[in-house]
This record gives structure tokens, sequence and C-alpha cells, in this order.
């Protein structure tokens, strides 16, 4: 509670930038939980710098979107972000196009308290499922990317999506 409490007061701070804000707020933590290890910033924006510029700027501008499958702190979304804010991108743009599945439901607090601080859109957080729980989607004992794909496609909102949802067609995937 005290954890989720600094980081309202933090929200709240007007004197820093929001990435300034939100970088302070998940740095004061190391770790949520035994299996929630925070990703440090340095090594966050190291592998999105793996990615070219010119890869990302076509995925936002075509409006597709960004996803970070197992969120904690959210520190992967503000490493994205900064970045797609180097890139000068529309922030409206920005704005939609990140997407997080959070690790556990106090991930998705801290998760969705970054999306505040960020001004980015907290709808395109899951809310009723975790990364955890897409592990047990399996088919034959092998996890089934395939209805995995089916369920993060669906024309829905991200924080809509249930994993008991009825399932239809998805273009190119043959069923």
């Amino acid at each position: 509670d005290y954890k989720i409490q600094n980081i309202n007061k933090l929200s709240n701070d007007e004197s820093l930038n929001k990435i300034d804000r939100a970088l302070i707020a998940i740095n004061k933590f190391d770790k949520l939980s035994d299996s929630e290890i925070i990703t440090p910033n340095k090594i966050c924006n190291k592998m999105i710098s793996t990615i070219p510029d010119s890869d990302i700027i076509n995925v936002v501008n075509s409006g597709s979107n960004i996803l970070d499958i197992a969120s904690k702190e959210g520190e992967f979304i503000i490493a994205m972000y900064s970045k797609l804010k180097q890139l000068n991108l529309n922030e409206e743009l920005i704005n939609n196009c990140l997407y997080s599945i959070p690790t556990s439901k106090i991930a998705y607090e801290f998760t969705r308290k970054i999306y505040e601080i960020l001004n980015l859109n907290v709808e395109n957080i899951a809310t009723s499922f975790t990364s955890y729980d897409l592990l047990n989607i399996k088919e034959n004992n092998n996890l089934d990317l395939n209805k995995i794909k089916k369920y993060l496609l669906q024309n829905k909102k991200m924080s809509e999506i249930m994993l008991e949802d009825n399932l239809l067609y998805v273009e190119g995937d043959g069923k």
C-alpha cells in the first residue's frame, strides 16, 4: 500500500516532467514479489535501442500497437514512451499505441499509475488476466500461440478482453 501511496504522491508533482516522475516512482522499488523483478531503466533503454527507429515509426504511424507482455511497474512502457518522444511522434498516437499485460494484480496498479503519469490510455492495460494466465492457454500441452493471438486481436479495448471470451475468426490464422 505504501508503494502505491508514494507513486500517487509523485504523480502529482508538477515540478518534474512526466518521464522523470515515472522513473523516480519505479526506482523506489527493487521488486514487487519474488517472481516480479523490475528491469533496470538502463537495460530497458538498451533493449528498446536495438529496434531500428524506422521500424518503430512505421509501427506507430500505421496504427499498430506496441505490447509489453509482462508489465510489472511499466518500466518498458517508460522506455518506449521516451523513445517515441525522442522520435517526435504525434502525442495522440503515442498515447494510444502502448499496451500492457501486467504480471499480477499488484503489477497492474503500478502499470496503471505509470500510464496515468505519462498520460497514456489506461484502457490499453489488461485488467481481467495477467501474462502468467496466458501461459495456461495450451493445446496438447503446448502453448497455443494462435489462441493467444486471437484473444489479443479482438476488436476490443485491452481492458475489456477476458480469457473467457468467445473467440472469432482472426484473419490469416486459417481457422
